[in-house]
């Protein structure tokens, strides 16, 4: 037997500590220090694009973040981080299951273990559940034992005897399966119904007699077993040892060598997703067994384990480079209120002094199905969920944690998105946009704790690109309101279903019902995706969205101006309404630099910064709307 890492520390409740979250030296969000307003952060999955000088602009000016798979090289990674220097890159790891988890030597982080080898080594530290009890009592040399209180059913190795891990026979797949029995590991030979015969003491552990009521213990698998299959068997890894944290520790290494700045987004880092018993069943969280303690693993220790990997790679990491790796997860789900488990991993505590740097939040408007339903038809999120999504949004950012709500999900399905007609894909984001716009909170110091992510990868398999509808750089300012999140029905129009917020600029209006309503706004407005229609009342369908701006009058107006300091250059940063032009105006003693040219320009909304040759006596500089 391979030495068990044990990751746990004792039981004790989380107490978190008085500080705000994330901790001081972590990235926030701010408004407007991007190209889109609001902070975003990108995902991509499947074969690359060829990015291009201008795609990897495009990113780095308006993502604060990419997850999935980019096969970056050094060089783009650096153009990114040339123009935006926080950008996280968090490369995809999805080892709960056993096969996916190969670096397992924290002396040589590039050391790689078969899978024969891990299965062979490490079974101590693979998830357990609770099979089932002994009906009696067995002596250390009974080879035969009667079950009862079963949950599902077991079947009998197939490898040859003595063989203590499975291997490939041709095409065939020859399995070993085993019980675990107060830490004596048999190997099932042969099971009629409730009586199995089994090896003693097997793989090196001692044979001892058991008590009637023992525990009798067995894997839990990552994926279905199809004994007599052609697919390997593949196990569930165990949040309180350490073989899952030592591989992503070794793979954040590897990034950080390679990339710079290691970083990683871990799939399913806390929950029950994919753990299913040797039948293929799932497992219950109340059947889950630790066989080390010998007793069961509650959802408590569960999540605890994961706060307490988080906790080593961070140490091991910084012990390692010198700096904090970047961590993030899914799915922290959506709570609304202090309920989750999964919130301590958001959380300096005790145990975890630094929190992760991000948790998703998958499928906030939508997605083709999800824990193992993947890559079907795609379904909206119905409207209480949406509600309650959307809620679970605002309360995020009003206790600052880092969360990360996805538009859509988190895996392989944005592959098919991207694949989607141009009509669709932009409903489906202006729709999850304005949904996050519903939710976001901006602290009085633009703080933004929360992000939303999407893919801007168009096109199928082979021929992608990189595209950002122009909805999410219109500047629609500041919130003019904010509720708490208990009071998200708050934003519900009277005697509607459709949702508003008032913002600096102009209104976000969503209608997330499965049915389409017309509403008198009350007031004019200017609707860009119209050619710039002035609008007092609209029709929107089921699962749409708009933004709409105030109506422009023929009145005098100077806009938001901001003199910007650059290492002794100074620059002009702008703000404007869609569908007016502008006149930028400047004092006599200005440097003569700036191209006239460029003076009228039509606005389309989105921030501007222009290097203008502003020298240290520029006394003003303001932009005035040109009167129709």
């Amino acid at each position: 037997m391979w030495i068990i890492y044990r990751c746990c520390l004792p039981v004790v409740l989380l107490a978190s500590i008085a500080q705000s979250q994330p901790l001081n030296d972590q990235f926030v969000a701010r408004y407007g220090e991007n190209d889109s307003p609001y902070p975003l952060y990108m995902g991509e999955q499947g074969p690359d694009p060829v990015y291009s000088q201008a795609d990897l602009e495009l990113i780095a000016r308006n993502f604060n973040a990419c997850y999935g798979n980019p096969n970056w090289t050094a060089e783009q990674m650096a153009t990114i981080r040339a123009i935006n220097p926080d950008f996280e890159l968090v490369p995809y790891v999805g080892n709960w299951r056993v096969r996916n988890v190969n670096f397992l030597d924290l002396e040589d982080p590039n050391r790689e273990f078969s899978d024969e080898e891990i299965e062979r080594l490490f079974k101590d530290e693979f998830l357990y559940y609770r099979y089932a009890n002994l009906a009696a009592g067995i002596s250390a040399n009974a080879t035969s034992i009667q079950v009862t209180d079963t949950n599902g059913s077991v079947f009998a190795s197939t490898a040859p005897a003595g063989a203590v891990s499975g291997s490939f026979s041709g095409n065939t797949f020859l399995h070993v399966t085993w019980v675990v029995i107060g830490g004596e590991f048999m190997r099932i030979e042969n099971v009629a119904g409730n009586a199995l015969t089994v090896t003693r003491g097997w793989d090196g552990t001692t044979a001892k007699a058991h008590s009637a009521g023992s525990a009798v213990a067995v894997p839990v698998y990552g994926t279905d077993p199809q004994p007599g299959g052609t697919v390997q068997f593949d196990y569930r890894t165990n949040p309180t040892t350490r073989i899952r944290w030592i591989d992503i520790l070794n793979r954040l290494l590897r990034e950080h060598d390679s990339r710079g700045r290691g970083g990683v987004w871990i799939d399913i880092l806390d929950g029950n997703l994919s753990s299913n018993r040797m039948d293929g069943g799932g497992v219950s969280t109340s059947r889950r067994w630790d066989i080390i303690d010998d007793t069961a693993l509650t959802v408590q220790e569960f999540s605890l384990g994961a706060n307490d990997g988080v906790h080593f790679m961070q140490t091991e990491f910084l012990a390692r480079r010198g700096v904090y790796p970047i961590i993030w997860g899914n799915n922290v789900l959506h709570p609304t209120g202090e309920n989750s488990d999964r919130l301590e991993l958001l959380k300096p505590n005790a145990r975890k002094p630094r929190p992760v740097d991000g948790f998703a939040q998958e499928n906030h408007v939508g997605g083709y199905g999800s824990g193992g339903e993947s890559g079907k038809v795609f379904s909206w999120t119905d409207y209480d969920s949406w509600i309650e999504r959307t809620q679970s949004t605002m309360f995020m950012g009003e206790q600052r944690y880092a969360a990360r709500p996805l538009i859509l999900d988190g895996g392989v399905d944005n592959r098919q998105f991207s694949a989607e007609s141009e009509a669709f894909r932009h409903q489906v984001l202006l729709f999850g946009y304005a949904s996050y716009l519903i939710a976001v909170r901006v602290e009085d110091d633009d703080s933004i704790y929360t992000q939303v992510g999407f893919t801007p990868l168009v096109g199928p398999d082979g021929s992608k690109s990189v595209e950002l509808p122009e909805f999410f750089q219109w500047q629609m300012g500041r919130p003019a309101e904010t509720r708490i999140s208990s009071d998200v029905l708050g934003y519900r129009l009277p005697d509607s279903h459709i949702f508003q917020r008032r913002f600096e600029y102009g209104v976000v209006l969503v209608n997330p019902h499965e049915t389409q309503q017309s509403i008198n706004l009350g007031q004019r407005y200017l609707d860009p995706m119209a050619e710039g229609a002035i609008i007092s009342e609209i029709t929107m369908p089921a699962k749409t969205a708009r933004l709409l701006f105030y109506e422009p009058n023929n009145e005098l107006e100077v806009l938001e101006i901001q003199l910007l300091r650059d290492e002794g250059a100074l620059s002009v940063q702008w703000s404007t309404h869609p569908g007016n032009e502008y006149q930028l105006e400047f004092s006599s003693d200005l440097a003569l630099e700036w191209d006239a040219s460029q003076n009228p320009f039509e606005a389309k909304g989105i921030v501007s910064t222009t290097s203008i040759g502003l020298d240290e006596s520029t006394r003003f500089v303001r932009l005035k709307k040109i009167l129709q």
